[in-house]
């Protein structure tokens, strides 16, 4: 089973190019160990040989079977795009699930992936969420525990409600 942990995902990106989505799905993978940077340029060349885009908002970039010796380790990645970003004339990525594999490990994210290209208001959904927990329970089957980092933001948010409420309790 493939590893998917809230250091693969990024949130409410804003690419301005396709190119540009590519590269930050690599860097992801590049910064969890998963590939060499090299492998990126040849993300970007894959995609120059074969479009990589899917339909419904979802495009699947990886790189060229001759440069899998720069895979590390297996592993996926997501790049949310709210806004979306031009991929082809009349396509707009909104998931850009970056690939490197040289094991079979994948495969059960591709399968579900396959079935979420159906589940257009699952696909918009996910296009829009502010949890990481999300994404990776739709390409996994699985919902991670909520991250200390998560939990500290719920605690944040509820410290500053009751700052709030005293303040205007105050004012009366």
């Amino acid at each position: 089973m493939i590893t998917l942990n809230e250091r693969l995902i990024r949130l409410q990106a804003r690419p301005a190019t396709k190119q540009e989505a590519i590269r930050q799905a690599g860097q992801l993978l590049v910064d969890n160990g998963n590939i060499e940077a090299g492998y990126i340029p040849s993300m970007l060349n894959r995609e120059k040989v074969n479009n990589t885009y899917l339909k419904n908002g979802i495009a699947i970039p990886h790189g060229m079977p001759q440069d899998s010796h720069l895979i590390k380790q297996t592993g996926i990645c997501v790049v949310q795009v709210p806004k979306g970003v031009t991929w082809n004339p009349g396509e707009t990525a909104t998931l850009v699930v970056g690939l490197a594999a040289n094991s079979p490990d994948h495969l059960d994210a591709l399968r579900r992936l396959t079935r979420l290209l159906s589940d257009q208001e699952q696909i918009a959904l996910l296009s829009q969420t502010t949890d990481p927990r999300d994404l990776i329970e739709a390409l996994t089957g699985e919902r991670p525990a909520a991250t200390l980092s998560f939990v500290r933001s719920i605690v944040l948010w509820g410290q500053n409600l009751v700052k709030k409420w005293r303040g205007h309790d105050m004012d009366t």
